[in-house]
């Protein structure tokens, strides 16, 4: 999960009400209520990465990549999806 608003504050926010608390999935509603108590705002500002620099989210990808994963999924919060494709594409999605 990621962010390339410049807000913090959309990423902090997010993981309030959502299915997903970072890298912690959850699989029911009373799974998510019970979970999202343990994780601040602060929790998710350092969690996701965010923000319009590709570097941040090039360190993440290459962890995976070092760890010997072959694909990635790549999930942006917010409503500005077409946006972020174009991004991606121009940033993350390159050699």
């Amino acid at each position: 999960m990621i962010s390339t608003s410049p807000d913090e504050d959309v990423v902090k926010k997010f993981g309030r009400d959502k299915p997903t608390l970072g890298m912690m999935h959850v699989a029911y509603d009373s799974d998510f209520e019970g979970a999202a108590p343990m994780v601040s705002e602060e929790d998710m500002k350092e969690s996701v990465p965010h923000g319009p620099d590709p570097a941040k989210y090039r360190e993440q990808i290459d962890k995976y990549a070092k760890a010997g994963f072959t694909h990635v999924y790549i999930h942006q919060i917010g409503d500005n999806q077409k946006e972020f494709c174009e991004w991606a594409a121009q940033n993350l999605m390159t050699g």
